[in-house]
């Protein structure tokens, strides 16, 4: 099944709630209000004030209030890039239209039945590439950066969405419940699916004439170097791609009892 995508420039009040849902990037606790209020990280690229990142750490939901708080810091930004997003987005769709069918088909592969009917993918300036529940996406507006990225970022958000969908239904659990439970030395479930676009995407021959091999993902995941020689065996051998992600699992000692 080939979806249907939805691009779209998000609102400010949308892209407040993707700030939210990223808050674990700014910490857990009011201690890390202290050091992360003028936020740079690479997941958030607004800068927020110590009160403002206390609020949102300690929330246990996101308030009408909170929302327009952080809206109001967002839509001058947004707003003056607003010329330059349309036109990158104009961009994304003509080149996702290239790919848009072979990439839900080497998908499919995968995650067969698990495709949903349509996904919302937005581009901002504001948060990094992502997934979301409801099936949305980000893909992030980077200065000077080919848009081709932009695609493959929007792949890999994608592919994330379907993996996890995968993996609920492998486990029989809530990903929050239990994606940062930690095997041996303190590897879990996220980080195994970090590492799943470098078989799916990097490293998949259908992909290389896009160019998707040249990318480095260990710029953003360094580890990466530290788990594939303890997957790429296990890849190697697969005799199924169910059979690999438990067998990751295993190796890593984190324990997931499939159905």
């Amino acid at each position: 099944m080939i979806p249907e995508i939805n691009f779209q420039v998000p609102t400010p009040e949308k892209v407040a709630e993707f700030v939210y849902s990223l808050k674990e990037s700014l910490g857990e606790t009011v201690e890390d209000a202290e050091e992360n209020y003028e936020n740079q990280e690479a997941c958030i690229f607004i800068p927020l004030s110590k009160e403002l990142v206390r609020r949102i750490i300690m929330s246990k939901e996101l308030t009408d209030e909170l929302r327009e708080e952080i809206s109001e810091i967002i839509r001058p930004l947004l707003n003056k890039e607003k010329e330059e997003l349309d036109k990158t987005l104009i961009k994304i769709k003509e080149l996702w239209a290239k790919i848009n069918k072979s990439y839900w088909k080497e998908i499919e592969k995968y995650f067969p039945g698990l495709i949903e009917e349509s996904y919302d993918a937005y581009l901002t300036n504001i948060v990094c590439g992502a997934y979301f529940d409801g099936n949305e996406v980000t893909i992030p507006k980077y200065k000077s950066v080919n848009e081709s990225l932009f695609v493959y970022v929007m792949a890999e958000e994608l592919l994330h969405l379907a993996y996890w969908k995968f993996w609920e239904e492998l486990c029989g659990k809530r990903k929050e419940e239990f994606m940062w439970n930690s095997g041996i030395e303190g590897w879990n479930s996220w980080n195994i699916s970090e590492a799943i676009p470098e078989y799916l995407l990097i490293n998949n021959p259908t992909f290389k004439k896009y160019g998707w091999d040249k990318f480095k993902r260990t710029n953003s995941y360094p580890w990466l170097d530290k788990i594939r020689p303890l997957l790429d065996p296990l890849w190697k051998n697969k005799k199924s791609f169910k059979e690999f992600v438990i067998k990751s699992h295993k190796v890593l000692g984190i324990r997931i009892d499939p159905r």
